[in-house]
C-alpha cells in the first residue's frame, strides 16, 4: 500500500508518503513543507509523529521558495541520524563538493538576513542555513543528489516496489544557483521566477497507478517535456496530479493539463494546495472541466463561494449553507478549508480521503442534490 499526504499549509505544499510493503515494513518520505499561520511545528512532522515513524528513508525539498522549506528543519532535527537521503532542485555539482563554495550559498542567505525587514524571511533564511548545515554535519554530502532529467530514476531506501522519476527540472537546465554565487550580486538580484524553472516534479508510479507531483514548475517547462516525451513515443497519463504551482496560471495552462492528464477514460484526481485566495486560478479550474480532472482543493476557493447560487438558483439556503460555508463561516484572512488534507490511497485500486467531504460543484456532485 502507498499512501500520499496532501497536508493543508495554506499558501504552500507539504507531502508526506507512506509505503507498506508486502512484509508489513513501513517506509516514510517527505516532499516540501510549509507552517500555516498561527502553527509552530510543520503539519508534516505532526503526521509523521501520528503514523509512528521512526526513520525516514529521504526528504526532498523542490525549490527554494519559502513556502516549500519552512519547518523542513524541524523535522531533520527531530529525525536527526535517521535519514538516509536527501534530493533538491539543481544547485550545481561543485557546491555541495565544494566546502568553501557551500559555505558560500550559505552566506547568500545571510545576506538576506541582513537586508530585509521581514520577520518572515529572516527567519525562512536562517532556516536554510540550517538546513545546509544539516546535510553537511548528519545526513552526509554523499547522501545528497539534485538530479535532474526528464525521466531519470531515482532509488529511495525501502520504496522497492515504488518506481520514483525526475521529470523536471529536464537535464539541459543549468541550475542559476552556481554562477549566482560565483558573482559579486550573489542570489540577491536573481528574479524569483528562477526558482519555478529549477523546481522539481516528480513521477512516482506504484502498481500501474502514475502519480505526478508537479512541483512549482512551470508552463513552459511541461510542453518542453512533453516535446521530449512524444519523441520516445511515450506519454504520462497521470491517475492522479498535485497540480502545478497551487493551480496557478503559471503551472497549469490547458496544454499543460492535457498532457499531464493524458487520454484516460477515468476521472484523474487533481489535488490542488492552495490558500484559497490568490490561488488557485479560476482559468485552472475550468481547464480540469476539460481535461476530466476532477479538482480536490485543500482550501475553498474564492471563485466558488458565489457560483453555486448563480449555477443553481433555486438551492434551499440552508442546504447552500451547509455544503458550501459562507463568508460567514470563513477563518482569518477570508480563508476556509475545503477538502483539508487529502490523502490519497494507491493500491490495487486508487481512492482517496478527506479531511473534509465537502461537495464540489466542479466535480458534478450537486447535481444529485439540487436537480
Amino acid at each position: 500500500m502507498l499512501s500520499i499526504y496532501f497536508l493543508n499549509v495554506r499558501h504552500g505544499d507539504s507531502m508526506v508518503i507512506e509505503y507498506v510493503s508486502d512484509d508489513g515494513n513501513k517506509h516514510y518520505g517527505v516532499i516540501d513543507s510549509n507552517i500555516p499561520p498561527g502553527s509552530t511545528d510543520p503539519p508534516a512532522l505532526d503526521i509523521l509523529k501520528q503514523l509512528g515513524a521512526n526513520r525516514i528513508s529521504f526528504i526532498m525539498i523542490t525549490h527554494p521558495d519559502i513556502d516549500h522549506f519552512r519547518g523542513i528543519y524541524k523535522i531533520m532535527e527531530y529525525f536527526r541520524n535517521n535519514i538516509d537521503s536527501f534530493y533538491s532542485f539543481p544547485i550545481g555539482r561543485h557546491i555541495k563538493s565544494d566546502a568553501k563554495k557551500l559555505k558560500k550559498y550559505a552566506e547568500e542567505y545571510a545576506k538576506q538576513i541582513k537586508g530585509t525587514d521581514s520577520p518572515l524571511i529572516k527567519s525562512a533564511s536562517k532556516e536554510f542555513i540550517k538546513i545546509l548545515i544539516e546535510i553537511k554535519d548528519n545526513i552526509g554530502i554523499e547522501n545528497w543528489y539534485d538530479e535532474t532529467g526528464y525521466c531519470n530514476d531515482i532509488f529511495p531506501r525501502g520504496f522497492n516496489d515504488v518506481i520514483f522519476k525526475i521529470l523536471l527540472p529536464d537535464s539541459t537546465t543549468k541550475s542559476y544557483i552556481f554562477n549566482a554565487i560565483q558573482s559579486d550580486n550573489g542570489l540577491i538580484d536573481e528574479p524569483k521566477e528562477r526558482n519555478n524553472e529549477i523546481s522539481v516534479a516528480l513521477l512516482v508510479e506504484y502498481k500501474n497507478h502514475r502519480i505526478i507531483l508537479g512541483g512549482d514548475a512551470p508552463n513552459k517547462k511541461w510542453l518542453l517535456h512533453q516535446n521530449y516525451l512524444s519523441k520516445q513515443g511515450k506519454k504520462l497519463d497521470a491517475s492522479a496530479i498535485k497540480l502545478p504551482h497551487h493551480g496557478s496560471k503559471e503551472g497549469c495552462s490547458l496544454e499543460s493539463l492535457q498532457y499531464i492528464a493524458g487520454e484516460r477514460a477515468e476521472r484523474v484526481y487533481g489535488i490542488i494546495s492552495a490558500n484559497g485566495v490568490s490561488h488557485p486560478h479560476f482559468d485552472t479550474i475550468k481547464n480540469c472541466q476539460e481535461t476530466n480532472i476532477g479538482p480536490y482543493c485543500t482550501n475553498l476557493s474564492k471563485h466558488c463561494r458565489p457560483l453555486i447560487r448563480e449555477v443553481y438558483p433555486e438551492i434551499d439556503p440552508e442546504l447552500s449553507r451547509t455544503v458550501r460555508l459562507y463568508e460567514e463561516d470563513l477563518t482569518e484572512n477570508n480563508i476556509a478549508p475545503c477538502q483539508g488534507n487529502i490523502t490519497l490511497n494507491i493500491d490495487n485500486f486508487i481512492g482517496i480521503d478527506r479531511q473534509y467531504e465537502n461537495l464540489c460543484l466542479y466535480r458534478g456532485e450537486f447535481d444529485s442534490i439540487v436537480l
